[in-house]
């Protein structure tokens, strides 16, 4: 099985053949490298990579300025190798590792008013990146943005509300009780 940044690589060439160039474009646009393991840098090598594994091919071109560039198409098996992942990953959660469970898990060394601080501070960041997702929302769909990119753009914003009324009962519990 491929892994989730070469699934997010092969699905960029799934709408079209490009450049490497034109593929870190695209990653940086989308703000690929939050929500994916793709980045900038690794594109080179996954390109190779994908490219030994048949699941792209690569062709040399001369550009407009005399320069040779590679342009990267998908294979009918890299199609097929993406459609098993992607319909792997749309039937079963995925188990998440949250920095804040480390925070939770080591409260003790903090203190509680301290704790309350920290917590009403996460709780604000959290309400202001809602609010972003909430303005991206209503321009995407303003602007007729296709379901699946709505989608992937509006889940964000139902994770963040579901951290933040876990959050709510959290610091109740917490401001409650004696112990954290």
């Amino acid at each position: 099985m491929i892994s989730n940044a070469e699934s997010a690589l092969l699905g960029l060439l799934c709408e079209g053949p490009m450049y490497p160039y034109q593929m870190s474009k695209e990653v940086q646009e989308r703000s690929m490298d939050e929500w994916t393991d793709l980045s900038t840098s690794s594109i080179y090598k996954l390109l190779r990579k994908l490219e030994k594994d048949e699941l792209l091919t690569g062709k040399v071109e001369i550009s407009r300025g005399n320069r040779t560039r590679k342009i990267y198409k998908i294979t009918e098996m890299g199609r097929e190798t993406l459609w098993m992942k992607v319909k792997s990953l749309l039937q079963k959660p995925q188990d998440c590792k949250w920095q804040m469970d480390i925070a939770i898990s080591n409260l003790a060394v903090v203190g509680k008013d301290e704790v309350l601080i920290s917590l009403k501070n996460y709780r604000a960041s959290l309400l202001q990146k809602i609010e972003c997702y909430k303005a991206l929302e209503k321009y995407l769909v303003e602007t007729g943005c296709p379901g699946y990119r709505l989608g992937l753009a509006t889940r964000p914003f139902h994770i963040l509300n579901g951290e933040l009324k876990w959050l709510e009962k959290y610091m109740k519990h917490i401001e409650i009780t004696e112990e954290l």
